[in-house]
């Protein structure tokens, strides 16, 4: 960690090396994407923390969709897709996320 002058440059390490962009913009959803999100709270970016956040908080919202033929997971209904069950894990990162964006709303300003 020498490398790093500050916890800022160890969060945006983590952007960069786990591929997200700038800003979210895509409807993948990752465990990188909700990582990063709780990472700019610690570092007390409260702007981007709540622009991730909301994101990850939105995608979670929505349905997932499994497509037998390309083997993968979408957000989008369509014929032959088969809507998945929320699992336990779906429900803790929406517990995790929730709990995070409601210590922003209340946090005081530094």
């Amino acid at each position: 960690f020498e490398q790093f002058q500050s916890f800022s440059d160890v969060v945006e390490q983590f952007r960069v090396r786990s591929g997200l962009p700038q800003l979210p913009n895509s409807t993948f959803l990752s465990a990188s994407s909700i990582n990063y999100g709780l990472l700019l709270l610690l570092d007390d970016d409260k702007q981007k923390a709540m622009e991730w956040l909301t994101y990850v908080r939105e995608l979670l919202a929505r349905p997932k969709y499994w497509d037998p033929k390309l083997r993968r997971i979408g957000n989008i209904a369509a014929p032959g897709l088969r809507r998945m069950k929320t699992t336990k894990d779906d429900e803790l990162y929406k517990r995790v996320v929730e709990s995070a964006i409601e210590r922003l709303k209340t946090k005081p300003d530094s």
